[in-house]
């Protein structure tokens, strides 16, 4: 049996394929036109079945929330975490999603991947909109201290000195793992770490959280110490955890004695060293900070020097009117910490830089049309009487597999790159060919299926009503059931090759089984 590998390593699109592809779209060429194709004999690859029951797609349809309540402040706040809150939403406990324009070069920098997010708390679980109180309130409610002017790492030096630093860790993973119980406050605590994680020109990010939420909603790979930047050059997007990770409680940075260290090792350790020389080539934007937070005042002290002199410009994102920025000639860019993300977004999509949100409701549409697809056609024509009825099991799993990979990948936003699937799509035509070639009708099925699913993400311009969601050798993909219908039935008549090739494979097929095409293909 050939080598197998993930579809995911096997093409690079040439420039060629990719012009061709751009011109047919640009004179908006059928689906079915253009991306037909002739099958030939095949060659036998290991097919796998299963129940038919189980041939839906896995991925759920999304769910809206469009409950309102009112705040705190008597001002109405949607629930819609999912989404922008937007101009109804103002009041001094939650922020302000205000549309501020932002620096044409702040844009272009970021297009650029030349922008550093330097992220605090106020941006994740210690949103005063996420549980109301913070981490900080608790551990001075269970101190009963009515300071509320003790700074952050003193405080925690008093809780760790009365009972332990156990008790700290548990009682932070307590209250993490409480929001992450409640999708309503999930959803709230990890707005912004979406909003920045669809987005893939952030490569490198610097926090003092302890969360896993850039790891988690952003497929960030988290940097926290010395040996960790043995693995800087990894291709992937990178968290810089200066505080520690929870994830590692070791390395929590927490009382007055660890911040001090922690300052050191800013100051001349690996992480103070790659967090430097990012600062110094890139534009850095802070945000979830506020000049209260005694964490951020100090690495900004340790890292005054390196500020004032960069060439690119520092920002401050904050959504209160008053602030002002601690550092001279930073710009500050008053709204929210997620909202000024979604505006970058927004800016981007404008620029040409990205594909739209939008592609992610396309998937949705898509893949609710394909499960009534599937149904029909295993209710109506089933492989083990129909035998060409397996090749639309392939070219359908093939499609479903590249809408599923894409809606997988938004955390990482890779596939919003302009032009980047259509530039996957030519790849997969490449490959597509190959197959024909080698007279591999099943894989060759299941490539135009994926081709195909690209294509229709990648090309909002084709409209979804034209979208092939059927095949059959000897008529190729097709929009019509009682066109494919006529062509499965047909049998020998449709593709003598194919016929006699299904015919093998299904001779002992039991009623009830249908085949799957899983996302694998031989070398070619």
């Amino acid at each position: 049996m050939a080598n197998r590998r993930g579809v995911e390593n096997i093409i690079e699109a040439s420039s060629g394929i990719v012009a061709v592809c751009r011109n047919s779209l640009r004179s908006h060429v059928s689906w079915t036109t253009s991306w037909s194709f002739r099958v030939c004999r095949p060659r036998r690859q290991g097919l796998t079945h299963r129940s038919g029951m189980n041939r839906q797609p896995s991925r759920q349809p999304i769910e809206w929330t469009n409950a309102l309540r009112p705040c705190r402040s008597g001002r109405t706040v949607s629930l819609m975490a999912d989404r922008s809150i937007g101009e109804e939403h103002r009041c001094d406990e939650c922020g302000a999603d205000v549309d501020v324009p932002l620096p044409d070069r702040l844009i272009e920098d970021t297009h650029a991947g030349k922008v550093l997010l330097f992220v605090g708390s106020g941006a994740s679980t210690e949103a005063h909109n996420v549980l109301g109180h913070t981490f900080y309130d608790e551990i001075r409610s269970e101190l009963g201290d009515g300071d509320d002017e003790m700074p952050f790492p003193d405080l925690m030096s008093a809780f760790v000195s009365r009972f332990s630093r156990a008790d700290l860790l548990t009682a932070f993973v307590r209250r993490l793992r409480y929001i992450d119980s409640h999708p309503f406050f999930h959803r709230r605590a990890t707005r912004f770490h979406r909003a920045v994680g669809q987005i893939p020109f952030f490569s490198e990010i610097v926090t003092t959280n302890w969360d896993d939420y850039f790891e988690t909603q952003t497929g960030a790979i988290p940097l926290v110490q010395g040996s960790d930047f043995d693995y800087w050059d990894l291709q992937q997007r990178k968290v810089l955890k200066v505080h520690g990770s929870v994830l590692n409680p070791g390395s929590v940075v927490a009382t007055r004695d660890e911040y001090d260290r922690s300052l050191d090792a800013l100051r001349s350790g690996a992480l103070g060293t790659a967090a430097r020389h990012l600062m110094t080539t890139h534009s850095v934007v802070f945000v979830g900070y506020s000049l209260r937070d005694d964490d951020i005042k100090q690495v900004i002290e340790a890292l005054r020097d390196d500020l004032n002199t960069a060439a690119r410009p520092t920002y401050f994102v904050h959504p209160n009117p008053t602030f002002v920025a601690p550092l001279p000639g930073a710009e500050v860019i008053h709204t929210s910490a997620a909202y000024f993300v979604e505006l970058l977004d927004r800016a981007l999509v404008e620029a040409g830089c990205l594909v739209p949100l939008s592609i992610y409701d396309r998937a949705w549409v898509i893949d609710q049309r394909l499960r009534l697809a599937r149904t029909r056609v295993d209710e109506n024509l089933p492989p083990w009487r129909f035998p060409l009825a397996i090749f639309n099991h392939a070219y359908q799993d093939g499609l479903a597999n590249a809408i599923d990979h894409t809606a997988a990948a938004r955390r990482t936003g890779d596939d919003r790159r302009h032009h980047y699937l259509l530039q996957r799509a030519a790849g997969y035509n490449k490959v597509r060919r190959l197959a024909m070639k080698a007279r591999d009708y099943w894989n060759a099925a299941y490539i135009q299926g994926y081709e195909v699913g690209l294509l229709a993400l990648g090309a909002p311009e084709l409209p979804l009503r034209d979208l092939p969601l059927y095949y059959c050798p000897g008529i190729g993909a097709e929009t019509s059931f009682k066109r494919l219908t006529q062509a499965i039935r047909g049998g020998l008549t449709s593709h003598q090759g194919a016929y006699q090739w299904a015919v093998r494979e299904t001779r002992e097929l039991p009623e009830g089984v249908y085949f799957n095409h899983p996302p694998l293909l031989p070398d070619y």
